[in-house]
């Protein structure tokens, strides 16, 4: 009487149960990254919302990088977040699109994105964070609206500017009608979403 034989799985098997957990750790990885973003990164940038929202500019920045800091003052930062409401209005509703965490080496950067309504019009809002002496801070922030784009151009000479001011940076044309015009000063764009 022949016994019967063990049935052996070949590499096709093991390189498929081998994918498959690979597979699974790559995802479990990525969740428990988007939660920690969540309960670590957008109650920063929530804070810096309520505080822009609230008209609390220096509470603002006080979350905001020494990258930006080193471009912009209190007083540049203030008149630049200003003139983005002045142009959206208020915040009236936000919702969470997206929590990207990237890490170096000795560092590590954070992208969080909004899809918002403000009184005028939709906006994006994109904020990339970086952590600095163990917090996370805001690094930099780009509003994308097509509000922004309009209130930006020149209407006499086409020339998009920066920020939405008072005159065009390269005619010195007023870029609003007077009635329009709130914002104090220039202020240089926060640095770029990286």
């Amino acid at each position: 009487m022949s016994e019967p034989t063990e049935k052996k799985h070949g590499c096709l098997f093991y390189g498929c149960v081998g994918g498959i957990g690979l597979v699974l750790l790559f995802v479990g990885g990525g969740v428990a990254l988007y939660f920690y973003g969540i309960r670590t990164i957008t109650p920063v940038v929530e804070t810096y919302l309520t505080h822009i929202d609230g008209g609390d500019y220096q509470g603002a920045y006080a979350l905001v990088s020494s990258e930006w800091k080193k471009t912009a003052t209190l007083q540049q930062f203030t008149d630049f977040e200003k003139s983005m409401r002045g142009t959206l209005g208020a915040c009236q509703s936000k919702a969470l699109t997206g929590v990207f965490i990237q890490s170096h080496n000795t560092s590590a950067t954070a992208r969080v994105s909004y899809n918002a309504q403000f009184a005028n019009g939709p906006a994006t809002l994109t904020f990339t964070l970086a952590k600095e002496n163990g917090q996370w801070l805001v690094q930099g922030l780009v509003y994308n609206s097509d509000l922004l784009s309009k209130a930006t151009t020149c209407p006499h000479c086409g020339t998009a500017n920066k920020t939405p001011g008072n005159f065009c940076s390269n005619c010195g044309k007023p870029l609003r009608a007077p009635a329009e015009r709130e914002t104090p000063a220039e202020a240089p764009l926060p640095p770029a979403a990286k």
